[in-house]
């Protein structure tokens, strides 16, 4: 289960890290490579693709995406959506639609680089994250509100409704998350049922 402040600690985290990369493809190819306008774009249409369609499969798991295998839909499509990203731009009259023009194997290995770089360390910051998250849940205590120090002692304890004589009882079991608590708590909820 995903909490507010777990989901925004993965956004931030992961979004810099994008945006990280997003600048070093920028200065690699106006600084580095001086690119024009039509190979620029074009790298930049390619790599981003990429990009985008690798880090879903890096994400979707917690696992080392080398160690879950995707459904074969994700993996066939994610497959065929890469062989077009790489192709279009040497398909000539269809790259002009786009304004795409064939990048010099430098470049094209620049950005593949770039990929393989931005996975590798998408797959390092996922570990970490997921690391963090682990560590928090086994101690049975969700991690304190950024910048708060509320309630970090206070131990989970379980509440519910006291036995209701005379009914038969089912119990569910509930996750409560308090604004203010360091820790989910537990309600059992009797639901009752005329004997």
């Amino acid at each position: 289960r995903w909490r507010v402040d777990e989901v925004r600690r993965f956004m931030i985290a992961f979004g810099l890290l994008s945006t990280a990369f997003d600048l070093a493809t920028f200065g690699l190819l106006l600084q580095v490579f001086e690119a024009d306008q039509a190979t620029f774009q074009t790298t930049w249409f390619v790599v981003s693709l990429l990009t985008e369609l690798l880090v879903v499969l890096s994400l979707r798991t917690r696992q080392p995406a080398l160690r879950s295998r995707p459904g074969r839909m994700l993996l066939w499509t994610t497959v065929a959506v890469i062989g077009f990203a790489l192709a279009i731009p040497y398909l000539g009259a269809p790259a002009g639609v786009f304004g795409f023009v064939p990048l010099p194997l430098s470049i094209a290995g620049a950005g593949v680089g770039v990929v393989l770089a931005y996975i590798l360390s998408t797959e390092a910051a996922k570990a970490r994250v997921f690391r963090r998250r682990q560590v928090n849940r086994r101690d049975g205590h969700r991690p304190a509100p950024a910048g708060s120090s509320e309630n970090a002692d206070r131990p989970c304890r379980a509440i519910g409704p006291p036995p209701c004589p005379g009914a038969s009882r089912n119990i569910m079991r509930i996750d409560l998350m308090q604004d203010t608590g360091t820790c989910p708590l537990a309600a059992a909820v009797a639901i009752h049922r005329d004997g």
